[in-house]
């Protein structure tokens, strides 16, 4: 019993559906997207930075917080 409320505290604290800006983890651009290919859920997913060419399947996202004011 104590496992299934670890895991529905997971799952409260999964986000979906937010957008999430992404980075570069190697440049920090936000100027990265998915490469072509694939891998119906048995390959990961690469991406591809379009200003240092990074490609792989790793990749910073940052979330605007709820309480977070639009900045003007």
């Amino acid at each position: 019993m104590e496992k299934m409320r670890e895991l529905g505290g997971v799952l409260k604290t999964l986000r979906h559906g937010r957008v999430s800006k992404k980075y570069c983890p190697k440049c920090g651009s936000s100027d990265i997207g998915l490469s072509g290919g694939f891998g119906f859920g048995f390959v990961p997913q690469k991406y591809l930075c379009r200003s240092c060419g990074y490609f792989g399947p790793i990749i910073m996202e940052l979330e605007k917080e709820e309480n977070q004011k639009p900045s003007a």
